[in-house]
This record gives C-alpha cells, structure tokens and sequence, in this order.
C-alpha cells in the first residue's frame, strides 16, 4: 500500500514538473497564437496504449494491478519522447538552464517510477520480475517529423506530460 501511495506521489511530482517546463517552453519559444491553438481541437497525447475509465463506477472496479500495469505502458512509452527532447533541447542556442533541468528531472522521476511500478508489480503478481525492456518502444513507429517543425514537435512532447 505504502509503495503504491509513493508511485502515486511519484507520477504527481513528474507531473507538476512537467506543467513547470511546458510553461517555461511557452514563454521562450512559442507565440502565443501558437499556444492558443494548441488549446483547441483534439488532444495529440491521447493514448490509444491504455482504456481510459469514463465513470465513476468504472474507476471504482479497477484494480490495482490494472492501474500499475496502464502506468506501466504509459511510462514506457514516454521514455524515448522525453530523451528526443533532450538531445532537441540540448541543439537550441537559448535553451534556458531551468528547462534543461527540469527535463532531467523528469528523465530521472520517470525511470524511477519505472523501476518502482515495476517492483510493485512483481510483488503484487509474486512473481521474480517482469521482463518488459525488450518490447519495442511505440515511439520508434513515429515518422520523425521535419526539423523546421521540432519546435512544434517539442512543445506537443512537452505538453503531453
């Protein structure tokens, strides 16, 4: 129980950071029109990965289990964003350091909450471990897109946390 409640502050903390250098990523390099129509239409982080609950019944009959797995996918498929949005942040001339930091911060909460879900799932199912790192990572399927879009490309990464 202990170890859940912690992969549950865990994702809250990756989470608040995110949302700090989104809006950093904002003020520095994206107009505000640009940010604006981010807002609206339909939302490019939606995973098709993981079943979202839509009720609150729905949410009260999953499991914890359940839950440490979605986590689970959900964790691994960020990895390889975050670490292209390093080595893209790592090329611009006016990267502030606050951003660079706070996207290492994220690298290292994110790996953490990794091998945490892990642990937690392995115990919870009793079993030795689980082998999941050589399922082929989702974001390696994206078409990488053209490098005067990284800025754009950036921002949804960014955003999606």
């Amino acid at each position: 129980e202990k170890l859940l409640d912690r992969a549950i502050q865990h994702a809250e903390l990756i989470y608040r950071m995110s949302d700090e250098a989104r809006t950093l990523f904002e003020e520095m390099f994206i107009p505000l029109s640009i940010s604006a129509y981010q807002g609206h239409g339909g939302n490019p982080c939606t995973s098709s990965l993981v079943h979202i609950p839509t009720s609150k019944t729905e949410i009260q009959q999953i499991s914890d289990k359940w839950l440490l797995h979605s986590i689970l996918i959900l964790v691994q498929f960020w990895i390889d964003p975050l670490a292209d949005l390093q080595d893209s942040l790592d090329r611009y001339d006016n990267a502030p350091s606050a951003l660079l930091s706070k996207t290492r911060w994220m690298s290292t909460k994110l790996m953490n909450l990794k091998q945490g879900v892990l642990v937690l799932v392995s115990k919870m199912l009793d079993e030795g471990g689980l082998d999941l790192e050589n399922n082929e990572s989702l974001a390696r399927h994206l078409a990488a897109p053209a490098m005067e879009e990284h800025v754009l490309r950036d921002y949804t990464v960014i955003s999606c946390f």
